[in-house]
């Protein structure tokens, strides 16, 4: 029995295309565009907090010529938030993506909510 790995492009068809582009790729569902910026927001915060996680209490003469190996850690940790937010990722992503559809749906636009 074979069993084949299912690539993110497949499961959600705007995954490879950059958060640029995304906005006006009119091939992609709506809805389909939106969970894929939401989770790309998703994924710069997860890196913005590896980043934070790695990044050394005391400083010392070590960390200082430390320049080359901080752009091999910035690679993994880009990777890591990508990797980390597809599928469920951490939450903020399935949350953000289902209050911003609830306020663009048209049903909900005269739904007698408060205005500010």
């Amino acid at each position: 029995m074979e069993i084949q790995a299912q690539s993110p492009a497949l499961s959600n068809p705007g995954a490879s295309i950059p958060l640029e582009r995304l906005a006006d790729d009119r091939t992609i569902p709506e809805g389909d565009r939106l969970k894929e910026a939401c989770r790309q927001f998703e994924a710069v915060l997860v890196r913005q907090i590896l980043g934070e996680g790695q990044k050394p209490m005391v400083a010392s003469k070590d960390n200082l010529n430390a320049g080359g190996s901080s752009i091999y850690r910035d690679m993994v940790n880009a990777q890591m938030a990508d990797q980390m937010t597809r599928g469920d990722g951490i939450g903020l992503s399935r949350a953000l993506s289902h209050e911003l559809s609830r306020r663009q749906s048209p049903a909900n636009a005269n739904s007698g909510a408060p205005k500010s």
